[in-house]
């Protein structure tokens, strides 16, 4: 692997055999342990909208964009950071990974796409509170670090969630791009990416 430091991340390059296909992804330091602490779920919420229109793409061009060259891209907060995940064509490599880019630099955070994924992360609340599994890791990790930064789900606290909106995310994600990050590119790897 070959790294090199640019800017505030690193990038690192992970060539393999897999003929064809390319994955980058960016871990960016943060997520929900700094959740602000009435907004238990912002950091939750602002990663589910990053994929949701960035810049020059709306949601549905940038939608249309990613399924249409059958790639996939996701971003998945935890406890500790982002992380952004994109598995594409070698060839398509070059056009989708500055996405990834946009998706923090430039995120369009439309309040129709925040009410959509907050009304979706009410419903997977709704869906833990009816598993047993769920109900049991919540209680532990009450017992185990209260109120505190780990003291709650990713997902956050309904209470909390229904109140956040776009002026909350929006300073959330202007930290974001100071975060440290790293981004690992792997797979087929053409010497023009």
């Amino acid at each position: 692997i070959k790294e090199f430091q640019m800017n505030h991340f690193e990038i690192a390059y992970a060539p393999s055999k897999l003929h064809g296909i390319t994955s980058a992804k960016l871990w960016v330091k943060g997520g929900s342990r700094a959740d602000p602490k009435e907004q238990k779920g912002a950091h939750q919420l602002l990663g589910s909208v990053l994929s949701r229109g960035c810049g020059p793409y709306t949601e549905s061009s940038l939608a249309d964009l990613i399924e249409g060259c059958g790639s996939g891209l996701r971003c998945d907060v935890n406890e500790d950071g982002f992380l952004i995940s994109l598995k594409c064509s070698e060839e398509d490599a070059k056009e989708l990974i500055p996405i990834i880019g946009w998706m923090i630099n430039d995120p369009h955070l439309a309040e129709d796409q925040i009410l959509l994924e907050k009304e979706l992360t009410l419903q997977a609340l709704q869906r833990q509170r009816e598993n047993p599994f769920h109900l049991a890791y919540d209680g532990w990790r009450q017992l185990a670090y209260g109120d505190g930064p780990y003291g709650h789900d990713p997902l956050g606290l309904a209470k909390h969630l229904i109140q956040i909106n776009r002026n909350d995310l929006i300073p959330l994600a202007k930290r974001l791009k100071n975060n440290s990050a790293k981004l690992v590119i792997g797979g087929a790897i053409n010497q023009e990416l």
